[in-house]
């Protein structure tokens, strides 16, 4: 992370890649992780099809919300004017302490504190 300087864009990790990462942090092997990987995301997807959020400490939470009723034109039809119902939608809302880390991370400062030296 050090070679990584402060506002950069970042490099998207494959799901590969984050097994492979997850398998080192917790001194498992690559299978193992992909199984606790797979686990914990169709864990997160049944609970959301359930209508229930997911709290993660210090990460975020899973909100399951509604869309509002609205108008659209169908260009199909003359232009038709119709009305799309509403729906359900995961919002995803960051932590604080995560938005802080990140910003410490990205910017180089602190949530309140100067610029770090780097």
């Amino acid at each position: 992370m050090d070679d990584i300087k402060p506002g950069e864009l970042y490099p998207e990790v494959s799901k590969r890649d984050f097994i492979k990462r997850l398998a080192e942090k917790l001194d498992v092997s690559q299978e193992q992780a992909y199984y606790i990987y797979n686990g914990f995301m169709n864990t997160l997807a049944e609970t959301l099809l359930n209508n229930e959020g997911v709290v993660l400490y210090k990460i975020g939470k899973f909100e399951i919300k509604q869309s509002n009723l609205r108008k659209a034109r169908n260009y199909f039809n003359n232009n038709e004017i119709v009305d799309v119902p509403p729906r359900p939608y995961v919002k995803f809302k960051f932590a604080r302490e995560f938005k802080a880390l990140y910003r410490k991370y990205n910017t180089g400062r602190d949530e309140n504190g100067p610029k770090r030296d780097n």
